[in-house]
């Protein structure tokens, strides 16, 4: 009890230093759980009773790699949330890789960057969640069928009003 409350504040202060939000943990829904070879994810709820999830690796992560984990997990997310300091990240970061490949070119739009977001380094990793599929959220099992089994049961669909 006491190291989980120790773990959470521990969180809390990761969130603060890498990506400048003060985030109060209300209720923990998964912790450390296994979602690739050395990649471990946190699913948290925050005060205002949102769901986020929190990913972070000792290898690195790309934009897409954390799409497809989060994919495998059984989860809908939305916007990624840059990290402190660096407002228009991914933007910055996919414009540099575009133009490695595409020296000459002057003018970068919005359609030009698409695939090159994804390319773009990003670990540690946190997203809000905006649905969950099937009712559980799935963690990495080497030994299970597909690589992945049941880990939490978890139901959460954010409702939008018009």
């Amino acid at each position: 009890m006491i190291d989980d409350i120790v773990q959470d504040i521990d969180l809390e202060k990761q969130l603060f230093a890498q990506f400048g939000l003060r985030q109060e943990v209300k209720k923990m829904i998964m912790r450390n759980a296994p979602v690739g070879g050395s990649a471990r994810a946190t699913v948290f709820i925050n005060k205002e009773g949102k769901p986020h999830i929190y990913i972070q690796s000792q290898t690195r992560l790309q934009v897409a790699d954390i799409k497809r984990i989060v994919s495998n997990m059984g989860l809908k997310i939305g916007v990624f949330i840059e990290p402190k300091g660096r407002p228009n990240y991914f933007e910055y970061e996919a414009t540099k890789k575009f133009l490695e490949v595409f020296p000459g070119r002057k003018k970068v739009n919005a359609e030009d960057l698409v695939f090159y977001k994804t390319l773009v380094s990003y670990s540690p990793a946190l997203a809000p969640i905006i649905e969950t599929t099937g009712g559980t959220i799935k963690v990495y099992d080497d030994d299970a069928c597909g690589k992945w089994r049941p880990g939490v049961k978890f139901q959460y669909r954010q409702i939008t009003t018009k």
